[in-house]
């Protein structure tokens, strides 16, 4: 069994919740006994591969190509949360008015989310939640989907805020925002809330805008840390949640992340 991993182009370039799924599921593969790359779509085809796993519903161009092979394909999707039915029904309307308009080759990134959800073998949906969006979406592919919710490494479950606190013994009770600075994350909203109720707050990850990092560091002053990216796992990493009062993930977009996770199981509340 050889399985062949692909993603949109740009994944790796910074390090987030998707890159840690993927190279976390290549790992458990392995361990396995399953022959897993990330494919390299410069230098490699899709039929020297028995299944392919696409990451994330974007890239729809790649998974479209991976099905053309009739080589069974694989989805985790990531599709985001935050629809209300009406605006679920609103979203295929205006898809439907845009294709008769203007053609089959207008599309938004519902039409490659839908359109990947069609082609799947498997669908791979991280929560219920998840899962009720895209049967809302696209009933027909309710036969399909398979919640498998994210997992972690046990690093997390021994984590201790002793080295956290020696290498920062002036840092008191404090909100953790472990997530890339972007904003759909929402760390603005968090900042001011911490500051409001007199509380520090770190945060950690990759910044994907300088413009709304800035606007991170301009709305804590004093009040906000900055810790830069940390390995996945890593002690550091996992003595940081262990030391948070809170861990906060108030993404506005997302499905249920590794965030919440890794937090429970250092025994913080998040």
């Amino acid at each position: 069994m050889k399985v062949g991993i692909t993603t949109y182009p740009v994944a790796f370039q910074k390090k987030g919740g998707l890159e840690v799924q993927i190279r976390q599921t290549m790992q458990a593969l392995q361990r396995l006994g399953v022959e897993v790359t990330l494919i390299d779509l410069g230098r490699e085809k899709f039929k020297s591969y028995d299944i392919i796993h696409h990451f994330s519903h974007s890239s729809f161009r790649i998974f479209e190509s991976a099905q053309s092979t009739g080589i069974p394909l694989v989805l985790s999707p990531l599709v985001e949360l935050a629809q209300s039915r009406l605006r679920l029904q609103r979203i295929r309307f205006v898809n439907y008015i845009l294709h008769k308009t203007f053609g089959q080759e207008f599309r938004t990134k519902w039409h490659d989310t839908i359109g990947s959800l069609r082609l799947a073998d498997a669908i791979l949906p991280l929560t219920e939640a998840e899962n009720s969006v895209i049967k809302a979406l696209v009933p027909e592919v309710v036969d399909r989907t398979h919640v498998v919710p994210n997992g972690i490494t046990e690093d997390f479950f021994a984590a201790s805020p002793a080295l956290f606190r020696t290498t920062y013994p002036d840092m008191g009770k404090f909100v953790l925002v472990a997530s890339s600075v972007v904003q759909y994350k929402n760390q603005v909203a968090v900042i001011r809330a911490a500051r409001s109720a007199g509380y520090h707050t770190v945060l950690v990850g990759s910044k994907s805008s300088e413009h709304y990092f800035n606007q991170c560091m301009q709305a804590g002053g004093e009040n906000v840390t900055y810790l830069g990216e940390l390995e996945y796992p890593s002690p550091m990493l996992t003595s940081l949640f262990a030391a948070a009062g809170v861990v906060v993930l108030a993404s506005m977009q997302e499905p249920f992340g590794l965030v919440p996770f890794e937090a429970l199981a250092a025994g913080v509340p998040s």
